[in-house]
């Protein structure tokens, strides 16, 4: 995966040069960027650019998951939040293999950044996504972010197992953990991805799916 180290940089300097880069991959390439705290304006740069360049979530603090996009194609709620349902699963599935090898270090390394990641994305669906498709549909009591918002919870428990596996070593409670997460996550992440997202996308108007794009990936 290609690094892009922007410390040293300056924000207007570190943008022209991340989107330079950007301009020369293909749509699906993934980057690391590294960024000197405040990020804010960088992060807000790139995802206020039109056309939109890519999609980014935070691994760590001051380091972030890039995906270069088709700028052809209108970004939606759908496309963002999928990509970071596979880059979650692929940081957890990195995470446990290296606990299988012995390599406590790594694994708990995947582990504190899956954690990060999924909070941050349970996050902006219950404070961004679920208000406004509540709002746009009047759906709220007993409706599908009800569904989700208790599913959550479940989430949370397994990632909380997840983590005290890993910090302890404990290589057999770590898998326990991990089936009981997916046994919720698997069918969760489906009906996301196949229902709620793209109902989102329908009923947002051009204006407000750009603004909460922009407030998703600042998030």
């Amino acid at each position: 995966m290609l690094t892009i180290d922007a410390r040293s940089l300056e924000s207007d300097t570190a943008l022209g040069a991340i989107l330079d880069t950007l301009k020369r991959q293909k749509p699906g390439s993934e980057l690391t960027l590294t960024l000197p705290q405040p990020a804010t304006p960088v992060l807000r740069g790139l995802a206020e650019h039109a056309p939109l360049p890519c999609w980014f979530s935070p691994r760590q603090p001051g380091q972030y998951t890039l995906v270069a996009r088709d700028t052809a194609s209108r970004p939606g709620v759908t496309e963002y939040l999928s990509w970071d349902h596979d880059r979650l699963d692929a940081t957890l599935a990195t995470g446990l293999s290296a606990a299988a090898g012995g390599d406590w270090a790594r694994a708990n390394e995947c582990v504190q950044a899956f954690r990060l990641g999924l909070l941050r994305h349970i996050d902006i669906e219950e404070k961004m996504l679920f208000p406004a498709f509540e709002e746009r549909t009047g759906m709220h009591h007993g409706g599908p972010t009800q569904v989700m918002r208790m599913e959550h919870e479940g989430i949370q428990e397994c990632v909380a197992g997840i983590v005290s596996s890993a910090e302890r070593k404990d290589a057999d409670d770590l898998m326990r953990w991990h089936a009981n997460l997916l046994g919720v996550l698997v069918e969760h992440n489906m009906k996301e991805e196949q229902i709620l997202y793209p109902g989102i996308d329908r009923v947002l108007d051009d204006g407000d799916r750009a603004q909460m794009i922009t407030d998703m990936l600042l998030a």
